[in-house]
C-alpha cells in the first residue's frame, strides 16, 4: 500500500510541477524575460527572479490585464511564494490563473484541471470542503476530456486520493489510489 501512495504522490508532483518548472509553451524557451527569471532562480537569486517576473507581469497587465500570456509568469511567481512558504500569496495567484485560463479556454480545458488542483492544494484546512470540491471538479474534467494524457488523468485521481489520505478517509482514498 505504501508503494501505491508513493506513486500517487509522484504523479501529483508531475501535475503540479509543469506550471512551476517548465515553460507552458515552446515560445517561452526563447523568451529572454522568462529565461532571465529562471537563471536567477537557478542561481538562488529568488528576489531578483521575483522582480523580473513582477516587472513582466505589470507590463503585460498594462495592455492586457487578463491575458493568458500572464499564466506562465504567474505560475512561476506562485512557485516562488510556495517555496518561501507564503501560501496565501501562492493561493491568490493560482486562483487568478484559474480565472484567466477559464475565461480564455473554457472550464473544460486541461489547463483548468491543472489550475483546480493547484488551488485545491493551497486551500487551508479551514477550507477542506472547498478543496474537496475542486479536486472532484478536476476529476470530473478528466472524464469529460478523453484526449488527456493518462498521466494527467492518473494525477487527478492521485490528488483526490492524497486529499482523502490526509483527511484519514481511507475508504474513499483506496479505490482512487488503485
Amino acid at each position: 500500500m505504501k508503494i501505491v501512495w508513493n506513486i500517487a504522490f509522484f504523479l501529483l508532483l508531475l501535475i503540479l510541477l509543469p506550471p512551476v518548472a517548465r515553460p507552458q509553451t515552446s515560445s517561452l524557451r526563447n523568451d529572454p524575460v522568462f529565461q532571465a527569471a529562471r537563471k536567477a532562480q537557478q542561481e538562488g537569486r529568488i528576489a531578483d527572479a521575483e522582480k523580473i517576473l513582477n516587472d513582466r507581469i505589470h507590463a503585460i497587465e498594462e495592455t492586457q490585464p487578463n491575458s493568458p500570456e500572464l499564466v506562465p509568469y504567474l505560475n512561476m511567481l506562485a512557485g516562488f511564494y510556495s517555496m518561501k512558504r507564503q501560501f496565501p500569496d501562492a493561493l491568490a495567484i493560482f486562483e487568478r490563473v484559474l480565472e484567466i485560463d477559464r475565461a480564455a479556454y473554457g472550464p473544460s480545458d486541461d489547463r483548468s484541471l491543472r489550475d483546480l488542483i493547484n488551488v485545491a492544494n493551497f486551500l487551508g484546512p479551514e477550507k477542506k470542503d472547498q478543496a474537496e470540491q475542486f479536486f472532484k471538479e478536476a476529476l470530473e474534467l478528466t472524464r469529460l476530456n478523453p484526449k488527456l494524457l493518462p498521466i494527467t488523468v492518473a494525477g487527478a485521481y492521485a490528488a483526490l486520493a492524497r486529499f482523502y489520505e490526509v483527511e484519514e478517509r481511507w475508504t474513499d482514498a483506496e479505490p482512487l489510489a488503485e
